[in-house]
């Protein structure tokens, strides 16, 4: 028959398993004749090994030392292999961090968003609009971007019958700054845009009787401040400030003079919609 011996094994550093509070390793050595020994490493019910001792014969120091080694090289063979797996745990673990913050980081800086909003124009006090816009904004490196902006603006002159139109197409560059421990963005951008102005009840524009229509541009910059309401929207609002490169003169229906141009201010209120990232 086989004989049958258990010890603890205590003294060798082995990586506890996660779902385990400690280690509990035993070695069981089994007698299986003709002068060999079975030593195997468990745990909990699981074996991790065994390995024949052989050479019996000698005297009780010998075979302990020979039992003794056997169970220590199987206790480092699952050293390692925890260890092992404790390295591609905490590799992949640290990928998915990664990826998280690379998501988190792309959704903040872009690399794609759009911003529909209601902008408001003032052109000292010769002209006032109000209107849609949208804005697509493009990453380009870190927090720097480019905006491409369409609007429509409605309203009129100083001349309560004069009303007016304007289509507007323009771009420029841009920067977020996060503001993490407030949960907001500081955003600044410049920008260049031109477009064709329509008139109602005038005489004229650009001195040409008759004439309802005109082009226009006008630079400047806006500095607003989005208020992150989820991963993927921003509440913006923003101030604006530039020039209109063109001044356009316009024939009142009374037949007085107005040129449209100088210095303008404008307000916006809108939304900031950028598209999931896909994990990676």
């Amino acid at each position: 028959m086989r004989r049958l011996v258990q010890l603890e094994l205590s003294d060798v550093e082995v990586p506890r398993r996660p779902e385990d509070p400690d280690v509990a390793l035993f070695v069981r050595v089994l007698a299986e004749g003709e002068g060999r020994i079975r030593v195997e490493l468990w745990e909990r019910g699981d074996q991790h090994g065994a390995r024949r001792v052989s050479g019996t014969s000698g005297g009780s120091q010998l075979v302990a030392r020979r039992v003794a080694l056997a169970a220590a090289e199987l206790a480092r063979g699952l050293r390692e292999k925890r260890r092992a797996l404790e390295r591609k745990r905490a590799a992949e673990e640290r990928r998915k961090l990664l990826a998280e913050q690379a998501e988190r980081e792309r959704t903040l800086d872009g690399p794609r968003a759009l911003r529909p909003a209601l902008a408001a124009t003032f052109v000292g006090g010769d002209l006032t609009l109000l209107g849609p816009s949208l804005d697509g904004q493009i990453h380009v490196a870190g927090a720097t971007r480019l905006d491409l902006e369409a609007s429509l603006g409605i309203g009129r002159t100083r001349a309560p019958e004069a009303s007016t139109e304007a289509f507007e197409l323009g771009l420029g560059p841009a920067y977020r700054l996060p503001v993490r421990a407030l949960a907001l963005e500081l955003d600044f951008s410049a920008f260049a845009k031109a477009g064709v102005l329509s008139f109602g009840d005038i005489a004229g524009v650009d001195d040409i009787p008759g004439e309802k229509q005109t082009w226009w541009a006008r630079a400047g910059a806006v500095t607003a401040v989005e208020l992150r309401l989820s991963r993927t929207t921003r509440l913006s609002a923003g101030f604006a400030l530039g020039a209109v490169l063109r001044r356009v003169p316009v024939t009142l229906a009374d037949g007085s003079e107005l040129r449209l141009g100088g210095l303008f201010l404008g307000a916006e209120l809108g939304v900031v919609l950028t598209p999931p990232v896909a994990k990676r």
